[in-house]
């Protein structure tokens, strides 16, 4: 630099306003930025708490339930005796020899969180990645077979139940096409876990991505999930009262997944008979009421839960709709060790 031009450079600098001080640096710094990028003291944001109203509402046209049709080729029921468990799976395969999304929903949730995502790929990629999105036990339309129990959601039996399922779907694993897993929340665990399985198997998993499943703040988060589900709540008078309680709670921020995918996780409330001398009860079903599709059949209506023909509509009577899944039972297995991530083989 010539004496000239440094000349000048520092006769501009003379004229600027003074900096303002600036606090010595404190050594706890990088303590206090990493408090503030997790949880903190107040822990996560809830939901606001569900008000419940004087009278039912009548259903909001706004919020009604979409067909799940435009998003995915086929829905079918898959059938995996070794699992004792009929999966509801949502599909669409790619062109030629493409690779396939493998899709695993969060707790509470279904495949059909997924049915967004699933047309955007498809259409971003051109067919050439297919997506593959299935309900989990206890979840959707999946159900039990021969009366064997659905209830545990260890994270080894959401394991195993995703690998049969693919070599289900994908018996040769020579020639089954590559795969992709995603999952999200409780589903990242499981993708992450059935990973090395598949590996193992023989199947090609060109990477395994998790959603919303961070080291850390996931665990930090456990000791606030009462509360949060506390904020919930029971049940809903309407399809469309669910959908409209999950965009406005800013659960779903997608108005139009919120109402291709909430449907999924509502079902019916079984409504109890009662006697002179008993008050009316209710409770949800294990199963959900819509029937069956066939390996090959084309997708239905989102909206397959019809409401209950005898259900109250008085303030004290049960809600017609309830939640699929109940999560505060899936307490116990809240603490999964997602750190398997990090050791898995394939792209992350």
């Amino acid at each position: 630099m010539s004496d000239l031009y440094r000349s000048a450079l520092q006769a501009r600098i003379s004229n600027l306003p003074p900096l303002p001080p600036h606090p010595d640096p404190d050594p706890d710094d990088d303590d206090d930025e990493e408090a503030r990028s997790s949880l903190g003291p107040m822990g996560p944001p809830f939901p606001p708490r569900y008000t419940k109203p004087a009278v039912p509402k009548a259903p909001n046209p706004a919020f009604s339930p979409l067909s799940a049709a435009p998003y995915f080729a086929s829905a079918s029921q898959v059938a995996v005796p070794p699992r004792h468990l009929d999966f509801r799976v949502y599909y669409t395969p790619p062109v030629s020899s493409g690779a396939v999304l493998v899709c695993h929903h969060g707790a509470g949730f279904s495949a059909l969180s997924f049915a967004c995502l699933a047309k955007e790929v498809q259409d971003m990629t051109a067919g050439k990645l297919g997506v593959l999105a299935v309900d989990a036990r206890r979840h959707g339309k999946t159900v039990p077979m021969d009366g064997a129990s659905d209830e545990d959601l260890s994270i080894s039996v959401l394991t195993d139940d995703l690998t049969e399922l693919l070599k289900t779907v994908f018996p040769d694993a020579k020639a089954a096409p590559e795969l992709l897993l995603v999952g999200h929340s409780m589903g990242g665990a499981v993708v992450v876990h059935a990973c090395p399985q598949l590996i193992d198997a023989g199947y090609s998993v060109l990477g395994v991505v998790v959603l919303d499943v961070v080291e850390g703040t996931a665990l930090e988060a456990l000791p606030y999930m009462n509360q949060i589900l506390n904020a919930r709540p029971d049940g809903f008078d309407s399809i469309e009262e669910a959908v409209e309680w999950h965009i406005k709670a800013n659960q779903i921020h997608n108005p139009t997944s919120a109402r291709i995918s909430v449907p999924a996780i509502i079902v019916p409330t079984i409504i109890v008979p009662t006697t002179s001398s008993q008050s009316n009860t209710s409770a949800s079903p294990s199963t959900p009421t819509s029937s069956s599709l066939s390996a090959s059949s084309p997708l239905n209506s989102s909206s397959s839960s019809p409401s209950l023909s005898n259900a109250s509509s008085s303030p004290s009577s049960p809600k017609k709709y309830t939640w699929r899944t109940a999560l505060r039972s899936t307490g116990p297995y809240w603490e999964s060790k997602h750190s398997f991530f990090l050791s898995r083989v394939s792209s992350r």
